[in-house]
C-alpha cells in the first residue's frame, strides 16, 4: 500500500497557526508539501457553506484549539459584551458543528492534530455521538507533537487505515475511477468534441427521462473501460465480525433502491410494486419502457415475503443417537417403525402419527434452503434475498400483464442490476 499515492489529491489544513514557522502544525504542512500533495489552508473554522467544495479534498487537518487566540484581537467589542469565556464556548460549538456537517455530507478522511490533551478531544467528540472510543472511527485523533516528519505522518495515516478497510477502498477505486473517467473525456474530445449534444439528443428522442439516461451512459462506459483493480488484501483481514442486520443493510443498497424522493415518471425494469402482502416485479425489457407513457403495458411476476419460518440451513438426516431430524421435528427409529408397522391400526392413532410424519417431509419440500450464502431456488420460481426491509421475496414464474397507470402509485422501490435481469432470464429459459 503506497499512503502517499492514496492521499496525493489537495488536502486541507484548518489550523489558527497554520502560517507560523515555529508551530507544530507547520511541520506537518511542510511534511505534506514535500510530498508534493497541494495544500490549502484556513486560520478559522470556515463558514459550513463551505462544505460542499471541499468534496474532492483527499483529507482534512483540524485544529481543536481555536480557543488560544487572544479574543480581544479578534472582535473586543463582543468579548465586552459577552465575556471571553462564552466567545470560546461558541468557538467550540461552532468547530463541533462544522465536524458533524463534514461527516454527515462528505465521506472525507478527517484528521484532528492538536496540542490539547488527546483524551479531552476524544470525550469531547464522543459526548457528541461523533467519536466512539475503541472501535474504528472516521475521526483520527493524534497529538500535534507526535508528528515529526513526514515519514512519520504517513507512518500514522496507514496505522489508522489499518482499522479504516472502507476508507482505503474508497481511496484505491478512486484513483482507478478518476485516471479512468479522465481518459474516457479525452478520448472522446479528440474523436468529436461535440459529442455531448449528439448523445443527449439521441437519448432524447428515445426516452423522457434523459438526465438518468445520460447519467447511466457515462456511468456504463467508465465502468466498462476500468482497468484491473488492486487491493492490498491484508487491511481487509480485520477481527470482528457485524450484526446480520448490518450485513443487510448493506448488502440491500447494493441491490435496491428504494424510492422516496425523486420518483422517475417513467417505468423501469425492475420496478417493485407493492400491493396488500403481495409484490410485484416488473422483468420487461428497458428498451420497451423508455418513453413517458402510463398506459405501456408491464410484464410482472407476483411474490410474496418469506417468513423465518420458510427458510432451512439444515437438511433431513440421521443423527448418532439413531433418530431421523427434520429441521423443526425429531423421530427415533422406533417411533418410525412402529408408525409403519401399524399403520392400519386406527385405534390407537397410527395412522395419524404416520400421516403426521408424511406432512413433514412435504413441508421440508417446501422450505427454501439456505446454503453457502445462497438461497437455493427451484426451477419454476426467484428468490430476491435484502430487498424492502432486508425482506426475502419468492416470485412465481407466472407471467401478469398490467398497464403502469395501474400500479404507478404502488411502485416502492427498484431491483438494481444485475439482480433485475435474472428474472428475465430465468423466465425466458423456463418457458423455451
Amino acid at each position: 500500500m503506497d499512503v502517499k499515492k492514496l492521499f496525493s489529491g489537495i488536502a486541507v489544513i484548518i489550523d489558527n497557526e497554520v502560517d507560523k514557522k515555529d508551530a507544530p502544525i507547520y511541520k506537518i504542512r511542510t511534511a505534506i508539501t514535500d510530498s508534493n500533495i497541494p495544500v490549502v489552508t484556513y486560520n478559522d473554522i470556515p463558514a459550513n457553506e463551505t462544505i460542499e467544495s471541499l468534496r474532492n479534498a483527499s483529507f482534512i487537518i483540524l485544529d481543536w484549539n481555536f480557543f488560544d487566540v487572544p479574543i480581544a484581537a479578534i472582535d473586543e467589542e463582543r468579548m465586552v459584551l459577552v465575556g471571553q469565556t462564552e466567545l470560546e464556548k461558541e468557538k467550540k460549538e461552532s468547530l463541533i458543528d462544522f465536524i458533524r456537517l463534514l461527516l454527515d455530507k462528505l465521506f472525507v478522511p478527517i484528521f484532528i492534530f492538536s496540542g490539547v490533551d488527546i483524551n479531552e478531544v476524544e470525550d469531547a467528540l464522543c459526548e457528541k455521538g461523533l467519536y466512539v472510543k475503541g472501535k474504528a472511527n472516521r475521526i483520527f485523533v493524534k497529538s500535534k507533537t507526535d508528528v515529526e516528519s513526514e515519514e512519520h505522518l504517513f507512518q500514522c495515516i496507514e496505522e489508522w487505515l489499518k482499522e479504516m478497510p472502507s476508507i482505503y477502498a474508497m481511496k484505491e477505486w478512486d484513483i482507478i475511477f478518476q485516471t479512468t473517467k479522465n481518459s474516457m473525456f479525452k478520448e472522446w474530445y479528440h474523436y468529436a468534441p461535440q459529442w455531448v449534444t449528439v448523445i443527449w439528443n439521441m437519448l432524447k428522442v428515445d426516452s423522457c427521462e434523459v438526465h438518468d439516461e445520460f447519467g447511466q451512459f457515462l456511468t456504463r462506459n467508465v465502468a466498462n473501460r476500468v482497468a484491473e483493480f488492486s487491493f492490498d488484501e491484508t487491511l481487509f483481514e480485520m477481527e470482528g465480525k457485524s450484526s446480520v442486520e448490518e450485513i443487510k443493510k448493506v448488502i440491500e443498497r447494493e441491490r435496491y433502491i428504494e424510492y422516496r424522493e425523486n420518483v422517475p415518471e417513467q417505468a423501469y425494469t425492475g420496478d417493485l410494486f407493492k400491493d396488500s402482502k403481495h409484490y410485484y416485479l416488473n422483468i420487461r425489457a428497458q428498451c420497451d419502457l423508455s418513453r413517458k407513457d402510463d398506459t405501456v403495458n408491464l410484464y410482472l411476476i407476483k411474490g410474496k415475503a418469506l417468513k423465518d419460518k420458510d427458510i432451512t440451513v439444515e437438511d433431513i438426516h440421521f443423527v448418532s443417537e439413531g433418530q431421523l431430524k427434520f429441521p423443526n421435528k425429531t423421530y427415533t427409529l422406533e417411533e418410525i417403525q412402529q408408525m409403519c408397522s401399524s399403520a392400519s391400526d386406527e385405534i390407537n392413532g397410527s395412522t395419524e402419527k404416520l400421516q403426521q410424519l408424511n406432512k413433514q417431509f412435504r413441508k421440508y419440500r417446501n422450505l427454501v434452503f439456505f446454503n453457502q450464502g445462497e438461497l437455493l431456488e427451484r426451477k419454476p420460481e426467484i428468490i430476491l434475498a435484502c430487498v424492502d426491509g432486508g425482506k426475502i421475496i419468492k416470485f412465481e414464474i407466472d407471467l401478469i400483464v398490467m398497464s403502469f397507470a395501474e400500479l404507478k402509485d404502488k411502485r416502492i422501490g427498484r431491483v438494481l442490476p444485475p439482480y433485475n435481469k435474472d428474472p428475465a432470464k430465468v423466465f425466458s429459459a423456463y418457458n423455451s
